[in-house]
């Protein structure tokens, strides 16, 4: 059904890219069971609490997941985005998603402890945890801010490195892959999109490097940034859109061929051959081919077959 579905009415978006996409390859189920494999990393905990009091406490990290949560759908979005519309799987789009999938697991431990210990501290909680052991350590010591926000940048910046690698290489691709004017504008503002991203998480740990532990929360704060950034791009990137929508669009009218319905025509010097009516003038007779060989006229019987004579009843 989705392969028909694609095939025959060749899919577009609302940017109207054509999806190359067909049936989902081996490399994409690989991909979103490493996606499903890490939002089980995420989970609150895996056991049913056995108090109320224990149900509380598992209640509080639902933030902290939904937080995590929402950007793994969001990096996954991007990646179902990319191969529905290019749908490569040369090498080195198998290299640059395997070193994705790899990120993706890694990124997911430090996302949840950074969420989690932020929106801990900021309903004030005390810098303390309590082991299994009984035995009770500070969350976060010296240093350890500055660390974990440049651990959290690194693995953001890998994530949409990728990103940029794989429209890069699509552009690259352009002729292999056909694409029109507009496709290849959206590929282009897709990688200057990640690109971004990336520029975003390099002031995030430019801003802690130079600060240390006291600029820890501004360092966090700064991928607010994204938001500005991205909507002041993509406002200006749907003015070139349209622009370049208008022009395509009046290209094509202006090459589509004229659609006669009925019969086609042409005109009386162009016909072909076999078409040209015999204008005559009125009254004047038909002209005759030269006359056939006596004997030849009527004679439709095969060799040796002879004519009956007619019988009266």
């Amino acid at each position: 059904m989705a392969r028909r579905f694609f095939g025959e009415r060749q899919y577009k978006d609302r940017y109207g890219f054509r999806w190359r996409g067909g049936d989902v390859s081996r490399v994409e189920g690989f991909s979103d069971a490493v996606f499903a494999f890490s939002v089980t990393l995420l989970i609150v905990s895996l056991e049913v609490p056995r108090t109320f009091s224990d149900l509380l406490q598992t209640m509080k990290g639902f933030v902290a997941f939904g937080a995590s949560f929402a950007i793994l759908v969001w990096i996954w979005h991007v990646h179902y985005v990319f191969f529905r519309r290019y749908g490569l799987q040369d090498a080195f789009t198998k290299t640059v998603n395997a070193v994705l999938l790899f990120v993706v697991l890694f990124y997911v431990y430090p996302l949840k402890f950074v969420f989690s210990n932020v929106i801990h501290f900021w309903s004030g909680g005390a810098n303390s945890t309590v082991l299994p052991s009984g035995l009770s350590v500070p969350i976060l010591t010296e240093g350890d801010p500055a660390t974990m926000m440049i651990v959290y940048g690194i693995g953001f910046i890998a994530v949409f490195l990728c990103y940029v690698l794989f429209y890069w290489n699509a552009r690259r691709k352009r002729e292999e892959l056909r694409l029109t004017p507009l496709e290849l504008f959206v590929t282009t503002t897709r990688l200057q999109q990640y690109a971004l991203c990336i520029l975003v998480g390099l002031i995030s740990i430019a801003i802690v490097t130079a600060g240390g532990d006291s600029t820890a929360a501004l360092s966090g704060f700064s991928y607010i940034l994204l938001g500005p950034v991205l909507g002041v791009h993509g406002f200006m990137s749907a003015r070139k859109w349209k622009v370049l929508e208008a022009q395509s669009r009046q290209q094509f009218h202006q090459q589509r061929p004229q659609q006669h319905q009925g019969r086609p025509s042409w005109p009386q010097q162009q016909r072909p051959q076999g078409q040209q009516g015999q204008q005559r003038p009125q009254g004047q007779p038909r002209p005759q081919g030269p006359p056939r060989p006596q004997g030849q006229q009527g004679q439709q019987r095969s060799e040796g077959q002879q004519q009956q004579p007619r019988r009266r009843s």
